[in-house]
């Protein structure tokens, strides 16, 4: 099964990706790990593509994350199925804040040296889910109707895990 989370940041897609993968026996390859070096330092388009290309290759995976516009459509059109946390953005924004004061000074374990930033800007994107605009315009023009499982409530999210 090759399965995609997709979400705005801080909306809970490794949290649930984990708990997927812990219930799917499968082993979770989170886009910040690929993306990122420590001290928020980006690897690059060129990098994080190849990056991406090699894991879609297989024939199992669960990834998840922020994919990058220039693959985006080879990785949905590849997955089997496109799990959408499609939350508020009052919710992301808030998680978004909590996040950045639990890992202030300890980095998430997916990003070793590269502790939380607050950033009002970035709180106003997740707010108005402006990284999502391009997002959906994609899912619309594209026929991935049949594999796209958008959920609405962290409620919706669990009540999936539960029937994994």
């Amino acid at each position: 099964m090759r399965i995609i989370v997709i979400g705005v940041s801080a909306s809970g897609k490794t949290t649930f990706t984990k708990k997927l993968a812990e219930r799917m026996n499968a082993k979770p390859i989170l886009m910040d790990e690929i993306m990122w070096g420590p001290g928020w330092n980006y690897i690059g388009e060129e990098a994080t593509i190849e990056k991406t290309q090699e894991v879609i290759k297989g024939e199992d995976w669960l990834l998840e994350g922020y994919i990058t516009k220039l693959v985006r459509t080879e990785v949905f059109d590849r997955a089997d199925q496109i799990l959408y946390l499609d939350y508020p953005g009052w919710l992301s924004a808030w998680r978004y804040i909590k996040r950045c004061i639990k890992y202030w000074k300890n980095p998430r374990p997916e990003l070793p040296g590269s502790p939380e930033k607050f950033s009002i800007k970035f709180l106003k994107l997740v707010y108005t889910k402006g990284e999502t605009w391009t997002l959906e315009q994609l899912l619309e023009e594209n026929n991935w109707n049949e594999k796209i499982v958008r959920f609405k409530r962290p409620s919706d999210a669990k009540n999936y895990l539960a029937n994994q």
